[in-house]
Order: structure tokens, then C-alpha cells, then sequence
């Protein structure tokens, strides 16, 4: 059978290219690794990161990450250094349960643990930490916006970090 092109179809190939560009070097150092999920206990699982500086050579990924699979929901505890990151985060969660996030447990302000936030907001998913937390990262907020786009090519909106 041969494909047929339309210019719908163009226009999303279109889309998608750009995309894979825009994301950059990190998204694709992040997604290349293969992102292993061992887990540890009954639904306790856990992703453990490169011993290496936060660098775009490996996305990003040098935090160890984790989450727990409850009776009725997730718990996901840090998030990464990058959105690529997150994103491999979350598709691992996905792949373990089909219980929604609930909590996203931030447990300091460094990036390699929270710049994958923002792939986690969703209704419904609350995010906890620190009682400074918030304050926390929004003081940071420019120089992990900056640090991102310098080192990673990522460039994030004012607010995108969760």
C-alpha cells in the first residue's frame, strides 16, 4: 500500500521535527539512556542517576528519583533536572500503574531535582514540600530558567518551574 500525503499530514510531520529540534540536545542525552526502574520494595520504585555533574552530555540525569505506588494513587518523589527527564519519569509511572499522580514530593530546591516538574501539572496532582519551597524556587527561578537554557538549549516560560 502506498502512503498518502496530505498536507494535514505534512503539517503534523512538520510539527513533530520541530519539536524533536526544540527540545534539544538534553531531551535527547535523557532519552537515549535507557531510564531504569528498580523497585526496591512493594510498589516502591526507584531511578538511580548518573554520579556526574548536571551537564547536557547527560540530559540531566544525575538525581535519583523515585515513587510509590499507593492503594489509589502515586507519589512521586523529585523529578529531575530537565523535562526530558520528567518525562521518561512519567512514563516509567505510567508503564508500572494505571493510578493517577497525586503528589509530587519535592525534597530541596537543587535542579537536578525539580526542573521536571512541570511535566507532572495536572488537575488533581498536588505538590508538596519544604514550607519555603515555593519561595525557594521562585528566588531561583531565573538563574534555573537561564542555567537550562545555557547549558541545555531548553527554554522554559516565566512560572515553568513546579
Amino acid at each position: 500500500m502506498t502512503p498518502v500525503r496530505s498536507p494535514i499530514r505534512s503539517r503534523i510531520l512538520a510539527v513533530l521535527l520541530l519539536a524533536m529540534l526544540v527540545a534539544g540536545p538534553a531531551s535527547a542525552a535523557a532519552e537515549a539512556r535507557a531510564f531504569e526502574i528498580t523497585e526496591v520494595a512493594p510498589g516502591v520504585h526507584v531511578h538511580q542517576g548518573l554520579i556526574e555533574d548536571w551537564l547536557p552530555g547527560n540530559g540531566g540525569d544525575v538525581a535519583n528519583l523515585g515513587f510509590i505506588v499507593g492503594e489509589r494513587c502515586v507519589a512521586v518523589i523529585d523529578t529531575g533536572g530537565t523535562p526530558a527527564v520528567g518525562r521518561a519519569l512519567k512514563a516509567a509511572v505510567e508503564r508500572t500503574t494505571r493510578l493517577p499522580v497525586c503528589y509530587v514530593i519535592h525534597t530541596h530546591a537543587h535542579p537536578d531535582h525539580v526542573l521536571g516538574g512541570s511535566v507532572f501539572v495536572a488537575p488533581g496532582t498536588r505538590f508538596v514540600g519544604h514550607t519555603r519551597m515555593s519561595a525557594a524556587l521562585a528566588a531561583r527561578e531565573p538563574y534555573l530558567r537561564n542555567a537550562l537554557q545555557r547549558d541545555f538549549g531548553i527554554e522554559l516560560p516565566a512560572g515553568g518551574i513546579a
